[in-house]
């Protein structure tokens, strides 16, 4: 313990040992310096597995304090981390030290000037370029993985475990916004603005693409675990929105994203960035309609959507709504479908109808628009709105399984009888969106981007979307 101490207070890059020198001892013995590195670097090892906390510690700061002396290129300081991390009993026996450890190494490499030999290094084709790479996606898979296990740990003397892991955590962060702040400006303003020049030719940039690809898949991984949390009740929505902002996804992977769109970026570069940034902007997208900030966001779009283009359709809203893949079910005798299942067409004027296939059910929201293509102004013969299966008739007017609207008058028929009530009319070149809330149990209208006004309710089964007619060519 007295030794490490000591050791701590010596500035070692000082000593001014070069290759080649012989020293010698009061007794004669004569050692090179390489061996005397090298025993000092062994020496250090077996003290930081030293069966005492504060002799642990103390060794790793010694050790980390020599770095200059054994490890004189950011490659070789790569070469250790990734050392450490392969091997990780030789070098400590417990979290806490391994995690100190690699805070202190990492935080030389936040030095500014460390950063410019880094990105020299990668500037260059070398293998240096595959072993920082790894380097990156190593330390980034640490600090998802210390997030993760710090949620599982709920006994207090447990945390005291997490003091070293925090700090490696914000200085992982740290190093990894200073260098990509840096590459980006060398890559952008080194650009020709020619994609034609293939992306291997720019090694910087190839570094960059990687480093952006294992920031997002270990985020994506970071959000995908985090949202299980939310879902389970076990961390409030509130608490997920602080871990979000304050970790690896507001600090790196946000800066990341804005400096996607600096001109000086190939096409190239973002087409191939562009799949990594689309599978984590999906996985956010499942959880971010929770928070407030999307709720108030949601409501000004709305209010301007509304404000500068009253009529426009609601379809175009951006209220939350996921557009899923729909089209008409077979058709049978009755109607013809064309356009991929997307056009029905009437071929009699007997009563009928068409399901997608597509249901919804109690807990869901959903909602399905019509197009009136052709009819008969002022003698309407269509009809809009829902159906269960199975279906045992498709007349409007008498089939149990229907809840229908009738374009020529407005009238509103649930399961085969009138309901008494009437919206208004439907003519040709109308859109008609039709609102299902399986929570409510109810049926809305709208024409054109029109009011939503509630046509049925009481509904307690699954339903599909559906439109009728009742004469040829409808």
């Amino acid at each position: 313990q007295f030794l490490c101490l000591s050791l701590s207070t010596v500035d070692l890059s000082e000593v001014g040992l070069v290759d080649g020198t012989i020293l010698t001892d009061m007794s004669g013995v004569s050692i090179s310096c390489e061996d005397l590195i090298l025993s000092l670097q062994n020496s250090l090892k077996t003290l930081m597995k030293w069966n005492d906390e504060i002799i642990q510690l103390s060794a790793v700061r010694v050790f980390c304090r020599g770095m200059c002396l054994y490890c004189r290129s950011p490659a070789e300081k790569i070469d250790l981390v990734l050392d450490i991390l392969g091997t990780q009993n030789s070098y400590c026996i417990n979290l806490k030290s391994t995690h100190l450890l690699l805070d202190l190494i990492l935080k030389r490499f936040c030095n500014l000037n460390e950063v410019m030999l880094l990105l020299a290094m990668c500037s260059t084709p070398s293998d240096h370029q595959s072993k920082f790479n790894l380097f990156v996606d190593k330390i980034v898979e640490i600090y998802v993985n210390i997030t993760l296990l710090d949620f599982k740990v709920t006994d207090v003397n447990t945390h005291q475990e997490f003091t070293n892991s925090s700090e490696v955590q914000k200085t992982i962060c740290s190093f990894l916004s200073i260098f990509i702040q840096n590459a980006v400006l060398d890559v952008t303003s080194e650009s020709t603005n020619n994609d034609n020049i293939a992306l291997q030719s720019n090694p910087l940039t190839l570094t960059l693409l990687e480093l952006g690809k294992s920031v997002l898949c270990h985020a994506s991984k970071l959000v995908i675990s985090i949202t299980s949390k939310v879902s389970s009740g076990d961390v409030a929505w509130l608490e997920f929105e602080e871990i979000i902002r304050n970790s690896i996804i507001g600090s790196v992977v946000q800066p990341f994203i804005i400096s996607l769109c600096l001109q000086g970026h190939s096409l190239a570069f973002l087409q191939e960035i562009l799949p990594s940034l689309s599978v984590f902007i999906e996985q956010l997208s499942k959880i971010c309609h929770l928070s407030s900030y999307c709720h108030l966001a949601q409501k000004s779009i709305n209010s301007t959507i509304e404000r500068y283009s009253p009529q426009a359709s609601r379809a175009t809203i951006v209220g939350g709504w996921v557009p899923v893949k729909a089209v008409f079910e077979e058709p049978d005798s009755s109607y013809s479908l064309t356009d991929n299942g997307l056009t029905y067409t009437s071929l009699h004027s007997t009563n009928t109808c068409a399901l997608l296939n597509i249901k919804f059910g109690k807990k869901q929201k959903a909602a399905w628009e019509f197009l009136l293509e052709n009819d008969s102004v002022g003698d309407e013969c269509s009809l809009f709105g829902a159906a269960r299966m199975p279906l045992t008739s498709r007349c409007y007017s008498s089939s149990p399984d229907l809840w229908m609207r009738r374009s020529y008058n407005g009238y509103m028929y649930q399961q085969g009888q009138s309901t008494g009530t009437a919206m208004e009319k439907i003519h040709p070149s109308d859109t008609v969106r039709v609102e299902f809330d399986g929570n409510a149990g109810t049926l809305s209208y709208s024409v054109n981007g029109g009011n939503l006004e509630v046509g049925f309710t009481d509904i307690t089964e699954d339903v599909y979307p559906a439109c009728g007619s009742y004469r040829n060519g409808v």
